[in-house]
């Protein structure tokens, strides 16, 4: 295998192996479909370059490192192609935004995405919101604290506003906060930043697709290296925080942009065995995971 993908596949394997064992501890049956997660890797891989496909049975636990990152990856090729076609479309610019509340103790988690939730609802609802925003990405975002044991959910989000935005529609930092505030519904007022994007055509929307499209939880955050009781702690604590919940999803014309792309890509007559790019037949490429080498290795 590549080094680059070795490192890359190896090493959430890893991660994912020291995941399963904390279920074991917890007596989660989750634990056997995490502990045999992507045994097998199969790459389909374009001779040219164009494109590579990976094939595994991959366990689709929340907290799941490999799980994570191939869906980090997924969600990054789609946002990718959901703004080329927008920059494609019309005059548009970008807004980083990332919305906060105070940190909470575990017992609050839940609780506190719940709330959350509620008022992304109420804030990208209000008629100035609406205003200035043609469509956003947004993505939730969870933190631990090992100073003080506490839980951080935030949201990144990537507004597409209106080209006037930053001539005549102008948001002040501190109305941000004002507005999210209100939202919230809090009587302190939360960290919210705000950064323009610069003007972007073609391959720097790439880095714009990957700010954003980060993990909703990175296992370094939960996984405590010779901490086992806390690692159980925040594993437990985050997995039933996490259960069943839209991490990442589109609004506004965003939303209607990754339909039509979806849409498209279901008409679209797919051959596996091909390049969807240049049609050339693709190499196959197996690799199998060995619990006593904890490496991947290439099957011949």
């Amino acid at each position: 295998m590549e080094q680059r993908h070795q490192v890359s596949w190896t090493d959430r394997k890893q991660s994912s192996q020291l995941l399963a064992e904390s279920f074991e501890r917890l007596g989660d049956p989750k634990a056997l479909r995490v502990r045999h997660c992507a045994e097998w890797l199969t790459f389909s891989v374009c001779p040219a370059g164009h494109e590579k496909r990976i094939h595994a049975n991959f366990c689709k636990a929340r907290l799941c490192p490999l799980c994570s990152w191939n869906r980090s990856r997924k969600l990054f090729s789609q946002l990718k192609a959901v703004l080329h076609l927008a920059v494609d479309r019309r005059p548009i610019r970008f807004l980083f935004l990332t919305l906060t509340a105070r940190n909470v103790p575990s017992f609050e988690l839940s609780s506190q995405i719940d709330h959350l939730f509620q008022a992304w609802h109420r804030f990208s609802r209000r008629k100035w919101f609406r205003t200035i925003a043609l469509g956003w990405f947004r993505v939730l975002e969870c933190t631990y604290n090992l100073q003080d044991g506490t839980y951080h959910p935030h949201f990144h989000v990537l507004l597409v506003v209106i080209p006037s935005y930053f001539s005549k529609r102008y948001v002040r930092q501190d109305l941000w906060v004002y507005y999210w505030q209100d939202a919230l519904r809090t009587s302190y007022k939360p960290i919210v930043d705000v950064r323009a994007v610069k003007k972007t055509k073609n391959r720097s929307l790439d880095g714009v697709a990957a700010e954003v499209g980060k993990y909703a939880v990175k296992s370094t955050d939960y996984l405590i290296p010779g901490r086992p009781e806390e690692t159980d702690r925040i594993v437990q604590a985050l997995d039933r925080a996490m259960k069943g919940r839209r991490l990442a999803t589109y609004g506004g014309w965003l939303r209607e942009l990754h339909r039509e792309i979806r849409e498209s890509d279901n008409k679209r007559s797919f051959d596996a065995c091909k390049c969807s790019i240049c049609q050339s037949d693709m190499l196959r490429e197996v690799y199998q995971w060995s619990s006593s080498l904890k490496g991947y290795h290439k099957e011949r």
